[in-house]
């Protein structure tokens, strides 16, 4: 991890299409302005983390997966025909 100190109207570059800005400090909080391009996500951490932990949760163990794969084949299986006479 690289670490830096900034101060207020201070920024730095990441690789030349990405400029992150101190643009105030009150107390032990910082806002910071993020200039990148429209094709760049830019998330907070805190956002990603909760995003990751809720996907995990929601997955199904491959067996699992693999049970619930052949009972939804039954379910969606038509009906055998049967002969009208």
């Amino acid at each position: 991890m690289l670490v830096l100190t900034r101060r207020v109207d201070e920024g730095l570059n990441i690789g030349g299409e990405i400029t992150v800005r101190i643009l105030a400090i009150d107390g032990d909080r910082v806002k910071l302005g993020v200039v990148a391009p429209r094709t760049v996500t830019i998330l907070r951490d805190e956002l990603c983390q909760r995003v990751r932990n809720e996907n995990t949760a929601a997955s199904i163990p491959a067996a699992e997966r693999a049970a619930v794969a052949r009972s939804l084949k039954f379910l969606v299986q038509p009906a055998a025909k049967t002969d009208g006479s």
